[in-house]
């Protein structure tokens, strides 16, 4: 036999050594566990075996040819284990480059809890390095690092202990947690035949986060229906209430929706009344279709009104909502309790009087037609009219609070006489009618006389007795007539009669009455009984300068409201039956009166036109205690006597006197200021205005607009001349009637500087203070003068300080002033548009 060479032992030992290593290494890099280990250990220990072997063999000098087979099989065994080896690295490799590119953290953990194998999402999931994470590493440790940082160290090990005991339990089922960098994860943990454990995570971030959005939404929705101002309630198809609101629970008095729902409270709407909430959802569900539907809670004295909106969803089947399914309605209540209660008072204080609660003008006007269509000759229709005697008195003694409590008691003393077909109205002041109908009237004569009784029985104010008396007229429909409004007028007369003779008593209107009555005495009497009552009432007309949209001036006119008939009479109308029955002076010094009060009040407010101006006749000027008594009110009143124009017409000027002259220059002295009125338009007289103190003229303009072409040419001729007079004279030129922009310029090319007029706005009940906007519909009309040239060959126009002293200076002061809070381009405040009125 011939025997090997020595190297060949050791180059066989050497290749085996090596093959032994190489595989040793091979697995641990691949499979780093021992479970890797167990599995190539009886590889390893064969061919360990088969190589010992044929050296055992070889060197017992055993047989050639067998320790050759032994050695062969023994490299065999080898080099089929290197292929194998290779083969299951790849494998290996193949596997983990999966588990490591997969998007879920996988994670294996032996029997004791040891790792065996994770991938690089559970390290990024655990934020922790690498080396943190080595093969053997008990999940305690793991869970010791990655929870440190986060979780407060008092409950550290108690997270740790419960993540333990997850682990141990391995159920398979899911668990949510929300690892350090915010991620949510669901971990499930299942163990394998062998005892290993498997974790696998994923990532529901999205869901959780859709979660939150949801909530959100529905804290907002929630919120929002809460603070809502009104009740809400959703309904699902089956009528189950899904929300209710706050404000709806407190609307119904209930503490929630299933007290709500349980509630047998009564509801009512249109007529019909149902029990409980759930038979008012079926009455709502009926009448859906109307657009509101008015609801009544008689247990709380609420009203309701109710919408409803139908909210859409998709079908549960068709994810893309191709098809829309109506399910669920949404109740909205609004408590519109509040807006009835104010309705019923508006609707109470339009037909009621305010102070004493019977009906008004305007209700009675209402009653009075329809109760007209029920007469009959067999049912006559009797209108009682009630005017106290004498009741002025009372206001001027006791003051307008006393009178008011006679007014409420005296209302309160009628309506207890009354019976139920009759009805109660104030017309005015301390004047009532009673409209008995015809069903249940009793007899007319003794009802007036029980209740002209009733009235003359003393008033109690305090510890005080007042006794008045009153004169009844007594008008019947259809024997009177059968006109409405013409059974008033009768009545009126009656009442009216009864006072003529002294009041106290009862006048039945007859035929023969119509025949004993004056228009002209009517109309005296009216106008008496309208001074007595100071039933009048007044208006007020700014005065323009060419220098802004400031009121220089303003003057005041008085109307005239006629008692039952309710027409406002212009000055034209009465001024003269005023003059005719010595009435004028009581006129002028109750519109004095109630101007000058209004003025100085006015006075208050920031840019308060500058002078008052107040048209006064000249049989009130002559009085001998008229200057006395003017004083006396601008001194009451806290006006300073250079504030008042008093205007004289032409015609009272022509007729002067020297008691007239004498009177306008003592309050001229004081600092009153005159001015003529329509100069032009009747009889001038130019002796007049060198004689009396005058501070300017005022032409109406309107007389230069009539006529032909050829006469207003002249007349405007004129209009320059009257112009020219007043500066030379060194008083103001005033145009009155000032009603389109072309005449303002042309005006204002003759030299005229102080304007009125409807083109500056309708009067109006209050003294107009600040800015107006003049004209209407244009530029701002004086304001549109300003700084307007003179006409050529002639001079600027004065200043207005000969009607308004210092007027031009504040004028200009209130110039500077508006642009603090007026910025031109900005419209001006309008003028106060009360009262329509003309002139």
């Amino acid at each position: 036999m011939v025997a090997a060479p020595p190297y060949a032992y050791l180059v066989k030992g050497a290749i085996t050594e090596v093959s032994v290593v190489w595989l040793r290494k091979t697995f641990h890099a691949l499979v780093p566990s021992v479970l890797a280990e167990a599995a190539l250990l009886p590889l390893m220990v064969g061919a360990t075996l088969a190589v010992s072997s044929a050296f055992v063999l070889e060197l017992t000098a055993a047989a050639p040819v067998g320790v050759w087979l032994v050695e062969l099989c023994a490299l065999i065994a080898l080099v089929g284990a290197l292929l194998a080896s290779i083969a299951l690295r790849r494998r290996l490799r193949l596997i983990v480059e999966a588990v490591d590119a997969t998007w879920a953290p996988f994670v294996i953990y032996d029997r004791d809890d040891r790792l065996i194998l994770s991938n690089e999402r559970y390290r990024q999931a655990l934020q922790i390095p690498a080396e943190y994470l080595a093969p053997g590493t008990s999940y305690a440790d793991i869970a010791r690092r990655t929870l440190s940082p986060w979780v407060p160290s008092d409950r550290l090990e108690f997270e740790i202990a419960r993540r333990c005991a997850f682990l141990r339990a391995a159920t398979g089922l899911p668990t949510d947690r929300r690892y350090p960098d915010g991620v949510w994860m669901r971990v499930t943990k299942s163990r394998t035949k062998s005892g290993a454990n498997v974790g696998i995570a994923v990532d529901v971030s999205e869901f959780y986060a859709l979660k939150a959005s949801l909530q959100a939404q529905v804290q907002r929705f929630t919120a929002l229906g809460n603070s809502a101002p009104v009740g809400i309630c959703q309904i699902d198809e089956s009528r189950q209430v899904r929300f209710v609101n706050s404000a709806l629970l407190a609307m119904l008095g209930v503490a929630d929706g299933e007290a709500m729902v349980r509630c047998r409270d009564t509801f009512v709407s249109g007529g019909q009344r149902f029990v409980g909430f759930p038979m008012l959802l079926e009455h709502l569900e009926a009448v859906a279709d109307q657009a509101d539907v008015e609801l009544k809670l008689p247990a709380q004295a609420r009203t309701f009104l109710v919408k409803t909106a139908r909210v859409s969803f998709p079908a549960p089947d068709d994810p893309v909502a191709q098809s829309v399914v109506e399910h669920e309605r949404i109740l909205i209540f609004v408590d519109i309790t509040d807006r009835k209660r104010a309705e019923e008072k508006i609707r109470y204080l339009a037909m009621h009087d305010m102070l004493t609660g019977a009906g008004n003008r305007a209700a009675f006007a209402k009653a009075i037609e329809q109760a007209a269509e029920d007469v009959a000759e067999t049912s006559p229709l009797t209108l009682i009219a009630i005017d106290l005697d004498r009741f002025k008195p009372v206001n001027d003694t006791h003051g307008h609070a006393a009178g008011d409590e006679v007014l409420k008691q005296l209302a309160e003393r009628i309506r207890t006489a009354l019976a139920p077909s009759m009805s109660l109205y104030r017309m005015g002041g301390d004047e009532f009618t009673i409209i008995c109908r015809p069903d249940g009237m009793p007899h007319r004569h003794k009802f007036a006389r029980a209740l002209l009784a009733a009235i003359e029985q003393p008033f109690r104010l305090g510890d005080k007795e007042i006794t008045l008396s009153a004169s009844i007229g007594l008008s019947v429909m259809p024997s009177d007539t059968d006109n409405a409004q013409t059974l008033l007028h009768y009545a009126d007369l009656a009442s009216y009669r009864a006072k003529h003779a002294g009041g106290a008593r009862i006048c039945l209107f007859s035929e023969g009455l119509l025949a004993t009555v004056d228009p002209q005495r009517m109309l005296e009497f009216e106008l008496q009984d309208a001074l007595t009552r100071e039933n009048f009432e007044i208006v007020y007309q700014p005065q323009f300068a060419a220098e802004g949209g400031i009121p220089v001036g303003v003057e005041a006119y008085v109307r005239w409201r006629r008692k039952r008939s309710g027409a406002l009479l212009k000055p034209a109308e009465f001024i003269q039956s005023a003059d005719k029955f010595e009435l004028i002076d009581k006129l002028d010094f109750l519109v004095l009166e109630r101007t000058i009060a209004a003025y100085g009040a006015a006075m208050r407010q920031p840019r308060c036109p500058r002078a008052l101006a107040v048209n006064v006749a000249g049989a009130s000027l002559q009085r001998a205690e008229f200057a006395e008594r003017v004083v006396q009110i601008l001194a009451k009143n806290a006006v300073p006597p250079d504030r008042l124009v008093i205007e004289l017409s032409e015609t009272d000027a022509i007729r002067l006197t020297d008691t007239l002259a004498a009177s306008i220059r003592s309050l001229a002295e004081r600092g009153v200021r005159f001015m003529l009125d329509d100069f032009g338009s009747g009889s001038t007289s130019f002796k007049v205005i060198a004689q009396l103190p005058l501070a300017g003229i005022k032409v109406d303009v309107r007389f230069a607009c009539n006529g032909s072409l050829k006469d207003r040419q002249r007349l405007q001729a004129v209009m320059r001349s009257m112009a020219d007079i007043a500066h030379r004279l060194g008083i103001t030129p005033v145009a009155s009637g000032v009603e389109c922009e072309d005449g303002l310029s042309l005006l204002a090319s003759y030299g005229f500087t102080v304007f009125q007029g409807h083109l500056f706005g309708p009067v109006g009940a209050h003294i107009p203070t600040g800015l107006i906007a003049a004209p209407v519909g244009a530029d701002t009309g004086a304001a549109r003068l300003d700084g307007m040239a003179p006409a050529a060959g002639e001079t600027a126009p004065p200043a207005y300080d000969a009607i308004a002293g210092d007027a031009l200076s504040d004028a200009d002061e209130g110039a500077s002033e508006v642009g603090e809070d007026w910025l031109p381009g900005e419209p001006a405040p309008a003028i106060i548009r009360e009262n329509t009125a003309g002139m």
